[in-house]
């Protein structure tokens, strides 16, 4: 396939053809440079698309890291490993689609439960120290641990 180099090239062969009178390597040498200068426009739209294509990629790339830049690794004090942003608001993102560059807060799963869960790929991760339950006082006056329930 004939390209850029080759319609730069085959003009200047024209020029030496013009100046020797060769008609018909003349002919032959145009029809040459017509299929290289097409060749060249397809080459430059194609070009033109990967531009367009890395350009995006590259606009993409710099959103994502301006989004990830928010963001630290940490470590909870129950020892699991998430991402933790200061927000706004404040919240904690799912290691697992951050890889996936994907910012998924993490949600608490509810009760009294030290995990808080990504809503998209349901991975659990503790957050929090294990709260106590609250238990029912007992009085002090009574023998038994079910007397409490007959007052």
């Amino acid at each position: 396939m004939l390209g850029i180099s080759d319609a730069v090239e085959l003009t200047k062969k024209i020029s030496e053809l013009v100046k020797a009178g060769v008609t018909l390597g003349l002919q032959e040498t145009i029809v040459e440079l017509r299929e290289a200068v097409l060749n060249a426009k397809d080459e430059v739209l194609r070009l033109r698309e990967d531009n367009q294509t890395l350009r995006a990629q590259l606009s993409e790339k710099a959103a994502w890291d301006e989004s990830a830049a928010k963001y630290e690794l940490v470590s909870t004090p129950t020892g699991g490993t998430v991402w933790h942003t200061e927000g706004p608001p404040q919240h904690y993102a799912c290691p697992t689609c951050f890889l996936g560059k994907k910012i998924i807060p993490l949600q608490h799963a509810g009760g009294a439960s030290v995990y808080n869960k990504c809503p998209q790929c349901n991975a659990h991760y503790p957050i929090r120290e294990h709260e106590p339950s609250p238990r029912t006082p007992r009085s002090s006056n009574r023998g038994g641990p079910n007397d409490w329930m007959r007052s």
